[in-house]
């Protein structure tokens, strides 16, 4: 497996680009595609360089910004993810940081959690390999967010993609599957607890009823009594981790969606938070990425990409691959745009016979800096990617044939994000 470092990365937000440069991140305007220019910089770090950003994700008007250790000084300092309050698109203000200990390869955000996944977790060791960490965290209050579950997935965590409530990690030899646990009542609680739509629903129970996040909020939420049934109303709530309080009995359930989504309660369970492996298959890919009930990686041990059926999480399935496709990616309705040295197009109108449509760029070139993390994204029917230092954009009104429409030249561009 190669082990590349990222010393840039890029992630814009409207008309704002937020360009990471080693340790800093530089703020452009780029309202104009003509007229780009450079207006402020922050350190990303926090001062406790020199570490590196490897991704910027932008989230509820904060930044959450992924850092690796400067090789250089690996023992020295901790990766992480700074936080910063950017309802300021221009001056950043720093809120807090998280350490993992190793390398930050990859974040997700869905709702209110945070997956980092992190290379060697404990002090740096020359003659000691460890495995790496999946880290799962609450943010609903970023000054203060909560770490929920750590585990160590076997080999070395690259990528991380969440769908609902089941968790793929891409290692380089294997996809690994997580979930929350389900549904657990204790042997002899009287309780019948069951969950149905926006409902917690509890059968022989008319008391009192308390809701509570996870750093112990009360949620003050609705509740009603039908017959022998106590039906809690869960809809106003935003995703994320909760607890319910009833006849002295504690049932942790995760929220998914929000208050203007579809949303549902995906688990229940009188554990405490807990991610636990249900399956996994060999691919030997690390970027990932799917849609419905299939899942994408990249590369597979002949340099494909590979389409897996995960409508079973217990027991996935290789379907479909294209060849020569090795590349960060991203899935646009019935479509997936693969970075190679090239865009080239993926129809996945039918996922378990992927098929390769279109190319755009210079076949032949080597793309400069390519590793984890993500280095091309949707907008508004352009594609923004990054290729040997320059960030481009693609028109992708014609989604099959996308049309290069800008080329900034070489800014030492690298990760991406379109906001």
């Amino acid at each position: 497996m190669r082990y590349v470092l990222l010393f840039f990365s890029i992630s814009l937000y409207g008309t704002i680009a937020y360009i990471g440069h080693y340790g800093d991140v530089y703020i452009y305007d780029v309202t104009d595609p003509d007229s780009v220019y450079e207006i402020a910089s922050f350190d990303a770090t926090n001062g406790a360089y020199p570490r590196f950003v490897q991704d910027i994700w932008f989230y509820k008007d904060y930044l959450y910004i992924a850092l690796t250790r400067d090789p250089s000084t690996i023992s020295l300092w901790s990766g992480g993810v700074t936080i910063f309050d950017a309802s300021d698109s221009i001056n950043p203000v720093f809120v807090s940081e998280i350490y993992t200990g190793g390398d930050v390869r990859n974040i997700y955000l869905q709702g209110d959690l945070l997956y980092v996944v992190s290379s060697d977790t404990r002090i740096w060791d020359p003659d000691t390999v460890y495995q790496g960490s999946l880290f799962v965290y609450n943010i609903s209050d970023p000054s203060n967010l909560q770490l929920l579950d750590a585990v160590e997935p076997p080999g070395n965590p690259m990528d991380v993609y969440v769908n609902g409530e089941y968790v793929y990690v891409g290692t380089g030899d294997s996809l690994l599957i997580y979930t929350f646990p389900p549904m657990v009542v204790e042997e002899g609680d009287s309780l019948d607890v069951y969950i149905t739509g926006d409902y917690v629903v509890m059968k022989g129970y008319r008391g009192g009823i308390r809701v509570y996040d996870i750093i112990g909020r009360d949620m003050k939420v609705e509740y009603s009594f039908t017959g022998d049934r106590s039906r809690v109303y869960t809809g106003d709530l935003s995703s994320g981790v909760y607890f319910l309080n009833a006849g002295g009995r504690v049932y942790r359930f995760l929220k998914m969606g929000g208050i203007k989504d579809l949303s549902r309660i995906s688990s229940l369970s009188t554990k405490e938070y807990e991610l636990v492996r249900v399956g996994g298959i060999d691919t030997d890919g690390y970027w990932t990425v799917g849609t419905g009930s299939y899942v994408f990686c990249a590369p597979d041990s002949a340099n494909n990409l590979r389409s897996i059926d995960v409508s079973d999480p217990l027991k996935p399935v290789k379907r479909g691959f294209v060849p020569e496709e090795a590349g960060d990616m991203i899935i646009v309705d019935t479509l997936i745009y693969v970075l190679t040295d090239q865009i080239d197009v993926i129809s996945i109108s039918e996922p378990w016979n992927p098929v390769k449509i279109d190319t755009v760029g210079e076949k032949g070139k080597v793309a400069f800096n390519k590793g984890m993390g993500r280095w091309l994204v949707y907008k508004e029917g352009k594609v923004y990617y990054t290729y040997v230092g320059e960030l481009r954009i693609c028109d992708v009104t014609d989604p099959v044939t996308p049309v290069e429409i800008y080329n900034s030249g070489d800014i030492d561009a690298s990760k991406i994000e379109v906001k």
